[in-house]
């Protein structure tokens, strides 16, 4: 039972979830205006990681494996600018 729970913990999926879950809480809690945060904070939060989301993992998944490890640095820099 505990290996389990430590190959989850250590999975990029638990990590990828901790990490976006705590941004999404440190955000909410600079979107929100009053003490306490609204249906508007939370959906403001939510539009904001969208892209934040489709940028990290085009990034990670893709443009770091196609140029960055194939030495192709100039061409990174161009692909993260118009990202």
């Amino acid at each position: 039972m505990v290996t389990r729970v430590n190959r989850f913990i250590r999975s990029r999926l638990f990590q990828d979830l901790l990490f976006w879950c705590i941004s999404f809480w440190v955000l909410l809690r600079l979107f929100t205006r009053t003490d306490q945060s609204r249906q508007i904070d939370y959906l403001y939060t939510a539009l904001f990681h969208l892209p934040l989301l489709a940028a990290v993992y085009l990034n990670a998944l893709v443009l770091i494996p196609n140029t960055l490890t194939k030495g192709r640095y100039w061409k990174y820099l161009w692909q993260i600018l118009a990202l």
